[in-house]
C-alpha cells in the first residue's frame, strides 16, 4: 500500500505534465508516492513523452476526452494510497507539501480535504485557494466586484473567506480541484466526483460532500504550489463562462432548494447572458470595430484633405466635388485597412517594420495603378499619394492610442524584450542560453549561481541568488528563468514571492530543453521551447495562406482552358478550385502531425512536390506566403 496516490489528469499540456510529474517526484523522497497520470485522448506527444521519461508512472489512456471529473474518479479507482491528491498537470508541488500535507492528515483524523497555499506564475497569491460556498450574497458580492472594496470581511467577501488571511490557517467550505489531499476512506465514502460535471464545479460539489460528511476542510498556508492555470478553456471566453457558471447551477440544483438558492440561481442566469453579450462583444466585434473606426477616420481625413487644397490651390472647395474622389477615397481606406489586418496589423504581435514596409509597397503599387488607369478615370496623382500616406499615418497613430488604451503604452509596437537572468549551475546556465538564442526579443544579462561554493566560476556567474534582488535592481532585470535541475522549488517560490509580480519568471526542466511560465493569472501558462517557433503559427501568415489559397482557386476557374490542358498537377488544381475558394481545403501542406501546427487538408503535400521537396518541419518554421507563391508559379509554369 502507497502513503500517497497522486492523480494527474492531462489534456494536451505535454510540458506542463512532465515538469509536474517531476515536481512531485522531488517531494516523494520520504514517502510512498505513487503517481497515476489519467489522458483524455491527448494528441500533443504526452503519451510518448511519459513512455520515454517516466516509465514507472501509471497512465490510464481514454480513446476520448471523458471530462475531468470522469477521469479523476478512474485514477480513484486504481488508486492504493492512504491518502488521495487530485493535482492538475499546470501545478508544480514544493519539496515538503507531500510530507506537510500527509502529517497533517495523520495528526488529525477529522480532517476530510485539505488545500494549500496556490501562487500563480508571475508568484501572486490566488484567492481560491480558499473559497466559501456560492450563496446568493457570496455570489453576488463576488460577480459584482464590491468584495474587492471590503477584502478582510466575514460576509462581504465570503466568496474568498476573506476573515482568513492568505498565510493564516483555518477551516474553510471549499478548495481549488487544482489540489486537493484526502484521506482515500473519506473520499470513497461520500461517493468520489459527480460526473455530470464536464469540467468546473466538481471542486465545489466534492467539499460540499465532504463538509456534510462531517469531517472538516483545511486550508493550509505553510507549504506553496504554482498554478499556472494552463487549461485549455480560456478564462473570460463564452465557453469558459458557460461551463463555469453551468456548473454552478447543477450544484445548486442539486444540493439546495431554498429561497436563496433559487435567488443565486436567478442572479447566475442572469450572469450567464449578460457575461455571454460582453464575451461576444469583445471576441466577435472588438476587431470588425476597430477596422471600421480607421476605415471612416482615414475617409474622413482625405476628404478634408481635399477640400482644403481645392479652395487653397483653385479658389473653391467644391473643385473636386464632381469627380471620382469619393469612390477613390473608399476604395484606397477599405483596401488599405483590409491589407493592414491580413499582415497582422491589428494582432497584438504586430511588427513596426512589417507595417512600414507593406504601407510602402501599398503605395507604389496604388501610384502604378493610378498611373495605367483610362484618363477619365485620374483625378489627381498628388491627392491619390496624400490619401495612400493618410492610411499609413491614421492606423499607425489609432493602433497606438489602442494599445494605450488596453493598458500596454502609447507605442505601435508591444514591448515584448526581455532583459533576462539565468540562475543555474554553470552546464545548466549554458544549456538554457543555447535553448533561447533563436529569440530575438531577449537578452542574457548574465548568471546567477543557486550558492557559492567550491566550484563557484566568478568570471562566469554575476554573483549568487542571495544577491539577485540587487542583480535585478542594478541590470534593470524583468525576466529571471530558473534551472529546476540545479535550485530546489521551495527556493524559486521564495524568489518569486521576494522579487514581486513585476517579473516575469520561467522554470526549465530537468533536461532544459524547454520551460514553462506565466505572467499574470488572466492567461493561461505557456510552455517555450524551439520546436513550436512556428512562422506558420502567427495568425497573420495564417490569414494570408487563407487568402492565397481563395485566389489561387479563382485565379485557376479564370483560366480554366490552360489548366485543364497544361499539366497533371494543374488539373488537379483546377478541380479542387472550389473547395479552395470554400476554405475546405489548402493548396500546400503536410500530413497531420503531433508537434506541427494545424492545416485544413492539402492538395498537394510539400514533402512530394516535384522539384522543390520540402520538410514538413521546415514549411512550417520557415513559411511565408511568398514561398508558397513560388510553388505555386513553379507548379503552373513548369507543370
Amino acid at each position: 500500500m502507497h502513503d500517497i496516490s497522486v492523480i494527474i489528469v492531462n489534456y494536451n499540456v505535454q510540458f506542463f505534465l512532465q515538469q509536474c510529474i517531476q515536481s512531485v517526484l522531488n517531494a516523494s523522497k520520504s514517502l510512498r508516492v505513487e503517481i497515476i497520470v489519467v489522458d483524455n485522448a491527448s494528441v500533443d506527444g504526452s503519451l510518448n513523452m511519459l513512455a520515454s521519461e517516466f516509465p514507472d508512472v501509471t497512465v490510464l489512456a481514454n480513446p476520448t476526452n471523458v471530462g475531468f471529473a470522469v477521469a479523476n474518479n478512474q485514477g480513484i479507482r486504481a488508486a492504493s494510497g492512504k491518502y488521495i491528491l487530485l493535482l492538475n498537470p499546470d501545478t508544480l508541488v514544493e519539496e515538503n507539501t507531500l510530507d506537510i500535507c500527509f502529517s497533517a492528515c495523520e495528526e488529525d483524523a477529522s480532517i476530510g480535504a485539505l488545500g494549500v497555499k496556490l501562487i500563480d506564475g508571475s508568484g501572486r497569491f490566488l484567492p481560491e485557494s480558499k473559497r466559501g460556498f456560492p450563496t446568493a450574497s457570496a455570489a453576488f458580492f463576488k460577480f459584482s466586484g464590491i468584495y474587492k472594496l471590503f477584502k478582510r470581511s466575514r460576509v462581504i467577501n465570503k466568496y474568498y473567506v476573506g476573515n482568513i488571511d492568505k498565510d493564516e490557517r483555518g477551516e474553510v467550505d471549499v478548495l481549488c480541484g487544482a489540489f486537493m489531499f484526502m484521506p482515500a476512506d473519506v473520499l470513497r465514502a461520500v461517493g468520489m466526483l459527480d460526473e455530470a460535471y464536464f469540467m468546473y464545479g466538481e471542486d465545489i460539489d466534492l467539499s460540499y460532500k465532504i463538509r456534510s460528511s462531517g469531517k472538516k476542510i483545511i486550508y493550509l498556508p505553510t507549504t506553496s504550489i504554482i498554478h499556472y492555470k494552463g487549461e485549455s478553456t480560456k478564462k473570460g471566453s463564452k465557453r469558459y463562462n458557460t461551463a463555469f457558471y453551468g456548473a454552478m447551477r447543477i450544484f445548486l440544483n442539486k444540493h439546495f432548494s431554498t429561497t436563496s438558492s433559487k435567488i443565486t440561481l436567478g442572479f447566475l442566469n442572469v450572469m450567464i447572458f449578460v457575461l455571454g453579450i460582453f464575451s461576444a462583444a469583445k471576441h466577435r466585434f472588438l476587431l470588425p470595430i476597430k477596422m471600421m473606426l480607421d476605415v471612416g477616420i482615414t475617409f474622413i481625413s482625405s476628404v478634408l484633405l481635399t477640400q482644403l487644397w481645392s479652395k487653397w490651390y483653385y479658389g473653391s472647395s467644391d473643385y473636386y466635388e464632381s469627380s471620382l474622389f469619393i469612390p477613390a477615397i473608399c476604395i484606397i481606406s477599405v483596401v488599405a485597412v483590409f491589407i493592414y489586418y491580413l499582415i497582422g496589423h491589428y494582432d497584438e504581435e504586430a511588427k513596426r517594420q512589417r507595417y512600414l514596409s507593406t504601407s510602402v509597397t501599398f503605395a507604389l503599387t496604388g501610384i502604378v495603378i493610378y498611373g495605367l488607369l483610362p484618363e477619365g478615370f485620374r483625378f489627381s496623382r498628388l491627392l491619390i499619394l496624400a490619401y495612400l500616406l493618410i492610411c499609413c499615418v491614421i492606423c499607425y497613430l489609432t493602433r497606438m492610442l489602442y494599445n494605450k488604451l488596453s493598458g500596454q503604452g502609447l507605442q505601435y509596437e508591444i514591448d515584448t524584450k526581455n532583459e533576462s537572468v539565468i540562475i543555474g549551475e554553470k552546464n545548466s546556465c549554458k544549456q538554457v542560453a543555447q535553448l533561447v538564442s533563436d529569440s530575438h526579443t531577449r537578452t542574457i544579462l548574465g548568471f546567477i549561481s543557486p550558492k557559492i561554493d567550491a566550484s563557484y566560476d566568478t568570471t562566469f556567474f554575476l554573483t549568487d541568488v542571495e544577491n539577485l534582488k540587487r542583480v535585478v535592481k542594478t541590470l534593470h532585470v524583468n525576466e529571471v528563468i530558473f534551472c529546476s535541475k540545479d535550485i530546489i522549488m521551495s527556493d524559486i517560490f521564495k524568489v518569486m514571492t521576494s522579487l514581486g509580480h513585476r517579473l516575469k519568471y520561467r522554470i526549465a526542466n530537468n533536461s532544459n530543453d524547454n520551460y514553462l511560465g506565466s505572467d499574470n493569472k488572466n492567461v493561461p501558462g505557456n510552455w517555450f521551447t524551439r520546436l513550436v517557433a512556428f512562422n506558420l503559427s502567427a495568425p497573420s501568415n495564417r490569414r494570408l495562406k487563407y487568402m492565397f489559397d481563395k485566389i489561387s482557386g479563382l485565379i485557376s476557374l479564370v483560366l480554366f482552358p490552360y489548366f485543364l490542358i497544361r499539366s497533371k498537377q494543374t488539373r488537379i488544381l483546377l478541380s479542387n478550385a472550389i473547395p479552395l475558394i470554400l476554405g475546405l481545403k489548402t493548396l500546400f501542406g503536410y500530413d497531420a502531425t503531433n508537434n506541427l501546427p494545424a492545416l485544413r487538408k492539402n492538395i498537394f503535400n510539400v514533402t512530394g512536390l516535384q522539384n522543390k521537396e520540402l520538410s514538413a518541419f521546415e514549411y512550417a518554421k520557415e513559411y511565408s506566403v511568398v514561398n508558397d507563391i513560388f510553388l505555386w508559379m513553379s507548379m503552373v509554369i513548369y507543370g
